[in-house]
């Protein structure tokens, strides 16, 4: 029985510095910038910044160039998407991708 729970834990203990690493280079940067989108930051001078909750936000969605910056995201990535489609299916029909 001793054998089986130690091949049991063996992958996940394997792992689990992949896991360690991949926290700490992703999970805690994204954590932080949600955290400071919620301040007035100065990347500049430093400092924590003072809390100005949804200001940044507010500002973000008045700004004209949001619009044109998603309206331009939306089209690039229908085209890319139909592209992808297209090369798909030609993949699939093609001789020399088939068995």
């Amino acid at each position: 029985m001793a054998k089986v729970s130690k091949k049991r834990w063996l992958p996940w203990i394997m792992i689990l510095p992949v896991i360690l690493i991949r926290g700490i280079t992703t999970v805690y940067p994204v954590f932080m910038t949600f955290i400071n989108s919620f301040r007035n930051l100065n990347v500049i001078q430093g400092g924590k910044g003072e809390f100005i909750g949804l200001q940044n936000y507010a500002r973000m969605l008045s700004d004209e160039k949001i619009a044109t910056s998603l309206g331009f995201t939306l089209i690039f990535t229908m085209v890319s998407m139909i592209f992808h489609i297209i090369l798909m299916a030609y993949g699939r029909s093609c001789p020399a991708f088939t068995r």
